[in-house]
């Protein structure tokens, strides 16, 4: 027993280490994060005892998702289009066993000890520097260029997904910075580095990545008094940063043109007048909201006016994972006036949810939402407490969740596998903190 004991231990350090690499694995490519995922969760599985079995699957996080995937499972089987389709629902509870083998690994380990921080830290340097390069010179370091509309993408190049991978790896940022923060010098350091990391996400040009990080600062801002301090400091550093910037006139992006004006363009509809022209006078028929706006953009309505047929034809179970994407595709029933609006998701995790899985899902999915949002609330008046590290560092980690669902923006395909993934990794990083704070609770 006490040898087992030495081996998961031992092990579990190794593995920390991949836990550690994650964040650079989804830069490389969807391939390299998987594959560190399987070996957590066969390593998880292995060394999983039945003495743990009841702390790690009868949480309520635990019965929560199971619950989700069975009804996953079951919507897709009464929608099963072709076998291809359904793949996705079959092997979606990977993400729960990632999860929990994260949560696994780090009872097991020292997570935060120097190396491992510095492997994170180490892949934010490099890829926070690579970015501002593109963004200052026209192309990053092994010659991606910048993408239309003066957007930077760095690694990821022609995959838009810069400034969302920064955001919702912003917990490790804070929490390494936090950790790091000891005198003047390291406040500094600390806060011109994640002021780096926010100024690459502005430089993305993804406005919805921009919109989530304003709300996860604030959800930030307000766990306590040494966190407001370090975040006005970063702000600060970063209003120079850019003001410098724009007085100088340095890079090769126009901010206020991709921010600003697109936006007022897509949600107006001015953006549509090109279009009309190219088709040589041929109308698009969808009607803005109340005669004045679209939501969101053109396209983005066209998405949800698809979805609300699909939701119509099946409100209680939906039309499986891939439904959207396979029904706009395949039956005329399912497209706009102007064929406008298929894609393979319809841009918004809680319509693509209520499309997928129907009202139960989305039911579930909203009373998870409102349930985090009380946690975080929860976890307010301890974590004002600076010496209570595991209420702050939970409502660190719960803050993304709550900006990776928020249900006014707009969002990626819910079920994508590079998503997913990124979605579920701080997941298991709070479920660590909760523990330890429920076994203190318990002892005092």
């Amino acid at each position: 027993m006490l040898n087992l004991e030495n081996q998961r231990v031992k092990y579990s350090n190794l593995f920390s280490y991949l836990i550690a690499l994650f964040p650079l694995a989804l830069i490389l490519g969807s391939f390299i994060a998987e594959m560190i995922s399987f070996f957590c969760i066969l390593f998880f599985l292995i060394f999983l005892d039945r003495n743990h079995f009841k702390k790690y699957f009868l949480n309520n996080f635990s019965k929560f998702f199971i619950i989700f995937y069975i009804l996953i499972l079951i919507t897709s089987l009464i929608n099963f289009y072709n076998f291809r389709s359904f793949i996705p629902a079959l092997f979606y509870f990977r993400v729960f066993l990632f999860t929990l083998s994260i949560w696994f690994i780090l009872d097991n380990s020292n997570f935060f000890e120097n190396k491992k921080k510095n492997i994170v830290i180490f892949t934010f340097l490099i890829l926070i520097f690579d970015s501002l390069y593109q963004g200052f010179s026209g192309e990053n370091l092994i010659g991606y260029t910048i993408q239309g509309e003066g957007r930077i993408s760095s690694f990821f190049n022609k995959e838009l997904i810069l400034g969302g991978y920064i955001t919702r790896l912003l917990p490790f940022i804070i929490i390494i910075s936090l950790l790091n923060v000891k005198g003047k010098i390291n406040l500094i350091t600390s806060s011109f580095f994640l002021a780096l990391s926010l100024l690459v996400v502005i430089y993305s040009g993804e406005r919805i990545s921009s919109i989530m990080c304003i709300f996860y600062l604030i959800l930030v801002f307000l766990i306590n008094s040494r966190i407001r301090k370090f975040l006005l400091i970063t702000l600060s550093i970063l209003g120079f940063i850019l003001v410098s910037i724009s007085i100088f006139d340095i890079g090769k992006t126009d901010l206020k043109k991709r921010l600003v004006d697109k936006t007022i363009e897509q949600i107006s509809g001015d953006d549509v007048n090109p279009v009309l022209n190219e088709r040589k006078g041929t109308e698009r028929k969808l009607e803005k909201l109340f005669g004045k706006f679209y939501i969101f953009s053109y396209d983005h309505q066209a998405h949800y006016i698809l979805a609300s047929e699909m939701i119509k034809d099946s409100p209680v179970f939906g039309k499986g994972v891939r439904g959207f994407r396979w029904l706009c595709n395949q039956y005329d029933e399912y497209k706009n006036i102007d064929n406008s609006g298929c894609s393979t998701h319809p841009h918004h995790t809680y319509v693509q949810i209520f499309v997928s899985t129907g009202i139960i899902g989305f039911t579930m999915f909203l009373f998870l939402f409102f349930y985090i949002l009380k946690i975080y609330y929860k976890n307010l008046g301890p974590a004002l407490n600076q010496r209570n590290e595991n209420k702050i560092f939970q409502n660190i980690f719960i803050g993304i969740v709550i900006v990776n669902f928020l249900p006014i923006i707009p969002s990626g395909n819910f079920y994508n596998n590079w998503l997913s993934l990124l979605y579920f990794y701080p997941v298991g990083f709070y479920l660590y903190f909760k523990d330890k704070q429920d076994k203190h609770e318990k002892i005092s």
